[in-house]
């Protein structure tokens, strides 16, 4: 408890003008003297002025739990600035931080709101049930119930679309398929194994057959 006084005492001497004066007017003894005496023409000073400073526990705070004293004439007034400054700190960098991920949801929502359903599907599913074909190329295709009634004025237009997505389609699934059969046989080479070479030449690429048939009807017409 005595290093405990001695330390409030000498923080109070470093945030107290008058104290720190004193202190380097006469020394460490005049902050100990615990009766009054004369000294320097005849004026008093006294070891009471320097007591009633910062205790052992405000001590504790001030350094751990970010607690800061002001003195306010003859009393100590504590506030946690640090602590109200560090949770506003966080609360606006969490903010800050959520806001991208906010603006992508909001994003989403909006373009939900006003981008209707395609016209049609590739594939069937239960919303797009109802089978249709091209007039061109013959092309399989997937719609609503109300499909005519809320698209019969733009079919030509979304049979091309159907017809253009579809033969992009076949032609991304002819290139894997080649492109497998052609490593297959670069292997069966690269290990001098006939009999792998054979197998490999004679896998099919049935999307290629299909995207060549496609060309046939498409110069037809």
């Amino acid at each position: 408890m005595v290093e405990s006084a001695a330390i409030g005492n000498a923080f109070a001497v470093l945030t107290d003008p008058v104290k720190r004066k004193r202190y380097d007017q006469f020394g460490l003894e005049a902050m100990q003297t615990t009766e009054n005496y004369p000294a320097h023409g005849g004026r008093y000073y006294y070891a009471s002025s320097f007591e009633g400073d910062l205790s052992a526990e405000e001590l504790f705070n001030m350094f751990f739990h970010g607690t800061t004293y002001v003195r306010r004439g003859t009393q100590w007034q504590r506030f946690h600035t640090t602590q109200t400054h560090a949770h506003e700190a966080d609360t606006r960098s969490t903010l800050m931080q959520a806001l991208p991920l906010l603006l992508i949801i909001s994003l989403s929502v909006l373009s939900s709101m006003f981008v209707s359903d395609p016209a049609y599907s590739l594939t069937r599913t239960s919303k797009y049930y109802y089978e249709r074909r091209t007039t061109n190329l013959d092309v399989p295709y997937f719609v609503k119930e109300n499909f005519v009634r809320n698209h019969g004025d733009s079919l030509q237009r979304i049979e091309r679309q159907v017809e253009d997505e579809y033969i992009l389609t076949v032609r991304t699934s002819c290139f894997r398929e080649r492109n497998y059969k052609e490593n297959m046989i670069w292997r069966a080479k690269h290990f001098k194994d006939i009999s792998l070479e054979t197998k490999a030449r004679e896998l099919r690429t049935p999307s290629c057959d299909t995207l060549n048939e496609l060309y046939k009807l498409y110069n037809r017409h």
